[in-house]
């Protein structure tokens, strides 16, 4: 059988190096192990409705760095299904901005990542970080109740009369870690209003690690988003209409299912979708202001800069343009489809 043959009869859906005019955007790609198969599968392809962009002239030399606005913060809380802590970081401008939602791993919060929120406040996004996914390793997973979390985080600051008058609600993206990362492909594939997903090292599973079984926090196949080829569900990115970057660690210390790693939402995700490959940074990396999250920010800021701002003189650290800046030795390969 053909190469091309091969991975049509394996998904269900065509290779993005098969000869075809458009690519395949009829119903989701059926991942079967074993997990090594093409990873640039074409599983459908979005274009997000990002509004108006009005073409920028101005040149950002060093995304890595902190933009001009000053930033105010405001720290408040939710009651949703689990109360929800959250702090607003709003730039200080009149013009109406991107909202950005920064989403912490399993057992983590917001706060460990204020090189991150605050650091695209000061670039000009209204940042909001939350802490979705409250609870420890006996509570249920419930990754569906959390991803309405984030859907709900959204309908908050655009419903708040003063914060939804600064926020731009035709550009939404939604950031998360670990965990977060996955509630943030999560959030996307339910609600069409986000038009970017960034995962930093996002993983699919559903509990704890395999070996462990069945617990009272369920079972590490549940609640599938990205494909996950052992139970040969296809998740649900397959719905999404936002472009996505993911970074992705192969920590088998702390995630030792390589099944529900972040390249499979690489896999599962409709182009236009980016991988980044760290195969030996950490997974607990972007929680501290190393080399690796503040490259990550650099790439995922410019990124957002050009998306959502029409900023120019950023093409060498974006991922759909080779990411020709000088790359890290912790950089393996990068990946665009």
């Amino acid at each position: 059988m053909s190469s091309v043959l091969f991975f049509s009869a394996l998904f269900g859906c065509s290779s993005a190096k098969d000869e075809v005019d458009t690519p395949t955007t009829e119903g989701p790609c059926v991942p079967v192990a074993p997990c090594d198969i093409d990873l640039d599968v074409v599983c459908g392809s979005v274009e997000p409705d990002i509004g108006s962009i009005s073409s920028s002239s101005e040149i950002i030399s060093d995304p890595q760095e902190d933009g001009p606005f000053e930033v105010s913060q405001n720290t408040t809380s939710l009651s949703l299904n689990h109360e929800v802590s959250l702090t607003v970081f709003v730039p200080e401008t009149s013009t109406p901005l991107p909202l950005v939602l920064i989403l912490p791993r399993f057992t983590g919060s917001y706060t460990e990542y204020e090189h991150l929120t605050v650091h695209l406040a000061s670039h000009g996004f209204v940042v909001i970080g939350a802490d979705v996914s409250p609870g420890g390793f006996l509570d249920p997973a419930e990754h569906d109740k959390k991803a309405d979390n984030v859907v709900s985080v959204i309908d908050w600051a655009l419903q708040q009369e003063d914060l939804s008058a600064k926020i731009d609600a035709s550009k939404i993206a939604v950031t998360g870690h670990s965990l977060g990362g996955k509630l943030a492909f999560y959030a996307a594939a339910i609600d069409k209003r986000i038009d970017v997903v960034i995962g930093w090292d996002p993983q699919n599973s559903g509990g704890p690690p395999c070996l462990l079984g069945q617990t009272t926090q369920g079972h590490c196949d549940d609640f599938p988003v990205a494909p996950n080829c052992l139970v040969e569900d296809s998740g649900l990115l397959h719905q999404m209409q936002a472009e996505s970057i993911i970074f992705a660690a192969q920590d088998t210390l702390l995630t030792p299912d390589s099944h529900l790693w972040a390249s499979e939402f690489y896999r599962g995700a409709p182009s236009p979708t980016h991988l980044i490959s760290m195969p030996d940074v950490g997974h607990l990396a972007w929680s501290s202001e190393g080399d690796e999250a503040l490259f990550s920010r650099g790439v995922h800021t410019a990124f957002l800069l050009q998306r959502f701002k029409g900023y120019t003189g950023l093409e060498e650290w974006l991922p759909d343009e080779d990411l020709s800046v000088e790359h890290p030795s912790f950089i393996d390969e990068i990946r665009s489809k």
